[in-house]
């Protein structure tokens, strides 16, 4: 059957699925699809505040990490993961070894709404972060462990790559006007294994930089200024037509801009600009309705679509190196056929997920 389809947002091919564990790599695909993210409301948050004086991450901390170099590619792409952990000091007071506990939705280091590729890609379990008191930095470092690949096209291969990473922390104590943070980096090495070899899947080491802060970082009441540049990774919950499947990781902007407007923000780069005002759970804010055309092989129903993007829960995790905020949220883009257009078929769409933005340089 010859089926209409809208010309959606082009996303970037994403570059590497991975194993959820220690700042899970994100799941990743590639190709093109014309998406919607759905905006649902939860509770008010409060900003975690830390005792003055401390000298140590303690219980739940949100975890950032984002892709800063590539083996096999050239520009660093940006592309993130977000975990929620919860730790624990393996002393009364003062630095020393530190358990990491998942502190997500069932039992996972996953916040609400972040999907999971697979179970394999889900771990649940604790590791252990080693003080080095010449460093004044934690360290760990994983067992290697097989994880899925994804190939040119989107193709999930499972159990295509032995996957080990390091990370390394080092604890920012609180000062005044800011919170307790952590900042480190992440070493990833990945190889073809098995299924991956005959697949294609390239061996490589990557490098991310990370960031934390505690869990919640932002509330309503949070005045961080959320100004800058940012580039945005998705981390897909579902999409209609099916071209990725929920958990993967694609980048759906390397170039959002949210700027002030009035008391508010305005956010562009996947669309026209959304205006974003302050709710209970964040910034929230959809843009106009914007016309598509329905393609077929054959013929074009001119302006067939009516499509939205939608924001919400936007609010501030941690901050970089610069000081610049890391923000995550939600992200649902719906194009919807007019009534000429579904009489010839073409068919409605959306995409829903968890996204992740990320200053820009």
């Amino acid at each position: 059957m010859n089926v209409g389809r809208f010309q959606g947002i082009a996303r970037r091919a994403c570059l590497m699925a991975g194993a959820a564990a220690v700042l899970a790599l994100g799941a990743c695909s590639s190709g093109s699809s014309d998406a919607a993210k759905s905006a649902p409301t939860t509770d008010a948050t409060t900003t975690t505040v830390a005792p003055p004086g401390a000298q140590r991450p303690e219980g739940p901390w949100t975890l950032v990490s984002w892709i800063t170099k590539r083996s096999d590619i050239d520009a660093p792409p940006k592309q993130a993961v977000v975990v929620q952990t919860k730790v624990k000091p393996g002393c009364a007071t003062g630095p020393c070894d530190l358990t990491v506990e998942p502190d997500g939705i069932d039992g996972s280091f996953r916040p609400a709404g972040y999907a999971a590729l697979s179970a394999k890609d889900d771990t649940k379990d604790p590791y252990t972060l080693t003080w080095d008191a010449k460093s004044k930095s934690y360290t760990y470092t994983s067992e290697p462990s097989v994880s899925s690949c994804t190939v040119a096209g989107g193709k999930v291969i499972p159990d295509g790559y032995e996957v080990s990473k390091t990370l390394t922390l080092t604890f920012v104590p609180p000062a005044s006007g800011s919170g307790p943070a952590l900042s480190g980096t992440k070493v990833v090495t990945a190889r073809g294994v098995g299924p991956g070899i005959a697949a294609g899947c390239t061996d490589l080491v990557q490098t991310e930089t990370v960031a934390g802060a505690p869990t919640p970082a932002s509330s309503a009441s949070d005045d961080t200024d959320l100004t800058g540049a940012y580039t945005v990774t998705e981390i897909i919950e579902s999409a209609e037509p099916a071209t990725d499947p929920p958990g993967s990781s694609v980048l759906i902007s390397k170039s959002a801009t949210v700027a002030r407007q009035g008391k508010g923000y305005t956010i562009t780069g996947t669309d026209k600009p959304a205006t974003l005002d302050k709710t209970r759970s964040g910034w929230a804010g959809s843009t106009p309705s914007m016309l598509s055309d329905c393609k077929f092989s054959d013929h074009v129903v001119a302006n067939g679509y009516a499509s939205t993007a939608t924001w919400s829960d936007l609010h501030r995790v941690a901050i970089d190196h610069t000081g610049a905020p890391v923000l995550v949220g939600r992200w649902l883009w719906r194009a919807t056929p007019s009534a000429e257009a579904a009489a010839e078929k073409c068919a409605s769409g959306q995409d829903q997920g968890f996204v992740i933005l990320v200053p820009n340089d």
